[in-house]
């Protein structure tokens, strides 16, 4: 009646006046469709440790992916999805072979940057070249790309189930229990670590740094996962998605942040579910499914999220569902009619299975299998091709998702299945019942080794993953390290490379080599080996020289006849008594103060304090702590070399000559091993 009022004052006031009170037609409303609707998420509770969404609650971990397996983990797997779930609860397990490699490559870089020089050239160049590999084949023959694998893992449960709080506790306790007793790490994903992995599935760009948003407590973090700077395009079979051009570079410009542009910025998204899955599959036969080890062909092309999602029904009517397929199959296996039906025996025993299964504990669950691609825009074809074959090599059937591309990228995202997405893809008949031990071996769980917290040595798995190693990374204190090797196999580069990592990080490091495999080190780090000296033992010498300078002849090694001409010429540098002990002639020369204690002339460097050369100060005499040193027995330089230049030494080190000269003149024999 109000209302009826009301619109006959709105006529007369028309009609009278030429205006109404209120507008003609409602304001239009300026809507699009946003991905961030779609998304549970509403808040974090810091001291449950949980994610209360619009409809569900649970937990999110982030685990180290296995590398490789056997029986016993299948078994605790199995064990733990069979009891360690609650009823109505829903698993999501993910793998995703994310481009973002820059979380790896900045701490590795960050330290370089700071030394400068030629380390800051090293990282710069090695890390231009592992940005390239994200999308470019580091191999003309076969996919060889840059990533990093992760595995995340959540459980979620809809707010219609009786699942209090305490039992979503208890089952996170269980379940990294679990994982840490098949040394697997652990952690706890909080609202940062979830926008940013929401961020990694919905904008898989290559920026050079991580500028993810920061998490904001007063707003839903469903409006803070999503950029509002992507485009999403929706097709039956792919979507299309567009992310900003325009990002920083990292660079600085007189103290201007470069902006540059980011490619590919455009990208053909597919998902893809399995059709039929090998009869016999073992958890250790998942590392196939992520790129073969050893054939170089069967390599993943392009960043992947493969996806486990499971829902636990009531096992009530699981069982009695299971009871009745048990006795439908067993009789109609025994009529005469089981000649018109061909497979109802093998159905008869897998049901047999199935009841002796549950009557052991298992569980029936629903499963579903995705694979969900990234391509550049226009290589979503040829990606498709190699992605099906990696699967077809392994035995399992990947089928294309006619109007389901949308739903395929929420079943990637952590806790979507308990918010409502599991009930779609029942709707949708996606879910296929199989034992809980089934759905532990298929669970894609294998990646690659992530390497230590140390970033030290920068390395590149066969799948593509950059990780960190370094000798130090041991906590019980044992940093010895064997490289073994045929001859060119590569063990300098490597210790080079090492000295140069170590170096770089921040480390200082003392290398005795055998040969001349660091000459070229000490020339491209003069200043940063030996103090800028290269000692080199060679047979019969040991030579000395500045870092960076090549030796220049006239500096010559004095035969074992003419060393008493050659020390009265030095001015008795190193006169030795005729006891042939050292020990003994060191005291003897402490007592008397001979000539014998000065340092000869050539050793000297006035620019030095002490007098000495890099490298020399053992050679003092009157050291108790440099007993056990090599001393010259003779040295003679150039007479136009310039006092304080760079020196040359070559010493005698032949055991025999150093024998037969104690034998003949009495003279003791300088100790000290290569």
């Amino acid at each position: 009646m109000a209302e009826q009022l009301k619109t006959v004052v709105d006529r007369l006031l028309s009609g009278l006046l030429g205006d109404a009170e209120h507008a003609d037609k409602a304001r239009p409303q300026l809507m699009v469709d946003m991905l961030s609707d779609w998304l549970p998420y509403r808040v974090y509770d810091p001291a449950t440790r949980l994610y209360f969404n619009a409809r569900s609650k649970g937990f999110v971990l982030s685990v180290t992916p296995l590398i490789g397996a056997d029986e016993r983990t299948g078994e605790i797997l199995g064990q733990f999805f069979s009891e360690g779930l609650p009823a109505g609860a829903c698993l999501q397990v993910l793998h995703l072979a994310s481009p973002r490699i820059s979380r790896i490559i900045a701490p590795w870089f960050a330290p370089r940057y700071i030394q400068g020089g030629v380390y800051e050239a090293i990282a710069r160049h090695r890390a231009r070249r592992l940005y390239s590999l994200v999308w470019e084949s580091g191999s003309p023959d076969a996919p060889f790309h840059a990533r990093h694998h992760q595995v995340i893992v959540s459980v979620g449960v809809p707010t219609s189930k009786s699942v209090s709080n305490e039992d979503l506790k208890q089952t996170r306790e269980g379940l990294m229990a679990m994982l840490k007793s098949l040394n697997l790490g652990v952690v706890e994903v909080g609202p940062e670590a979830l926008i940013a992995v929401i961020d990694d599935l919905t904008s898989p760009t290559t920026a050079p740094q991580d500028d993810a948003v920061p998490y904001n407590p007063n707003d839903p973090i469903a409006s803070q996962a999503i950029r509002h700077d992507i485009e999403l395009v929706v097709a039956e079979d792919r979507m299309r998605l567009v992310t900003e051009r325009f990002r920083p570079t990292g660079k600085v410009n007189d103290g201007v942040p470069e902006i540059g542009t980011v490619y590919p910025d455009a990208f053909d998204v597919r998902h893809f579910a399995v059709r039929n899955m090998p009869s016999r599959w073992a958890p250790w036969e998942c590392a196939r499914l992520i790129g073969d080890l050893f054939t170089d062909k069967l390599r993943f092309p392009c960043p992947a999220a493969t996806m486990l999602c499971l829902v636990y029904p009531d096992q009530e009517a699981a069982s009695a569902k299971a009871g009745f397929k048990f006795m439908r199959t067993t009789s109609l296996a025994g009529t005469r009619s089981a000649r018109f039906l061909p497979r109802i025996g093998e159905q008869a025993a897998e049901w047999q299975h199935v009841q002796a299964e549950l009557q052991e504990g298992r569980r029936l669950v629903r499963v579903f299998y995705g694979v969900t691609t990234y391509s550049p825009l226009g290589q979503g074809d040829r990606h498709e091709r190699a992605i099906k074959s990696i699967y077809k090599a392994a035995g399992w059937d990947l089928t294309d998702e006619r109007y389901l591309q949308i739903q395929g990228l929420l079943a990637a995202m952590p806790l979507t299945l308990a918010d409502g997405l599991g009930a779609d893809m029942e709707r949708l008949k996606r879910f296929k019942t199989v034992l809980s031990t089934t759905a532990a071996n298929i669970a894609p769980m294998q990646g690659e080794y992530l390497g230590s917290a140390h970033p030290h040595l920068l390395f590149v798995g066969r799948r593509g993953q950059p990780f960190f190693w370094s000798p130090f990374e041991n906590e019980a204190g044992n940093h010895n390290v064997a490289i073994c090797g045929k001859s060119g196999s590569g063990k300098s580069v490597l210790l080079q490379e090492m000295c140069a990592a170590l170096r770089g990080a921040g480390a200082q490091v003392v290398v005795i080599d055998d040969g001349r495999s660091f000459e070229h080190s000490v020339i491209v780090h003069p200043r940063d080996f030996a103090a800028g000296w290269h000692l080199e033992w060679q047979r019969p010498h040991l030579r000395l020289r500045r870092a960076g300078k090549v030796p220049q002849p006239g500096l010559q090694v004095a035969e074992p006849a003419s060393i008493e001409s050659a020390a009265a010429a030095g001015g008795g540098a190193h006169r030795r008594d005729g006891s042939g002990h050292p020990r003994r002639h060191r005291d003897q020369r402490r007592a008397e103060g001979t000539a014998a204690s000065r340092v000869h002339p050539a050793l000297q460097d006035p620019d030095r304090p002490g007098g000495l050369w890099p490298g020399h100060a053992d050679r003092r005499p009157g050291d108790p702590g440099r007993d056990r040193q090599c001393r010259p027995a003779v040295c003679r330089a150039r007479p136009d070399r310039e006092r304080g230049g760079p020196l040359d030494v070559e010493l005698h080190r032949s055991r025999r000559s150093q024998d037969r000269d104690v034998a003949e003149s009495g003279q003791c024999r300088a100790s000290g091993s290569r």
